[in-house]
């Protein structure tokens, strides 16, 4: 299990629903800061806390589940899109050149 990943979706699940980490925390039954450390992929959870996740998010567990295997590229290329919403050109350049110096190694 990638831990890392399954707290990206949670996080980026609690974000598109408008809720702070503290409301889904509440609503989890959990404390913000084990919300936290999940959505960082700190901790893992408990097969409870991980369905209670889900139902305060509304969604099924599949859904979090789904992008949270190892290496799945379609969740790295979500976060970096997440990531690079709001940049500004100049940013984007900058990254695309990183990625140009990265890739020939």
């Amino acid at each position: 299990m990638d831990y890392i990943n399954l707290g990206i979706r949670i996080k980026q699940k609690r974000i598109e629903l408008n809720l702070t980490q503290e409301k889904l925390a509440e609503l989890a039954k959990i404390s913000t800061a084990y919300m936290g450390q999940i959505e960082r992929g700190e901790k893992r959870l408990s097969l409870e806390n991980f369905v209670n996740i889900a139902n305060a998010l509304n969604c099924s567990t599949d859904e979090l589940l789904r992008k949270s295997t190892k290496n799945n590229i379609n969740a790295r290329l979500e976060e970096i899109t997440n990531i690079l919403k709001n940049s500004t050109d100049k940013d984007l350049e900058q990254v695309i050149d990183i990625l140009k110096i990265l890739s020939k190694k």
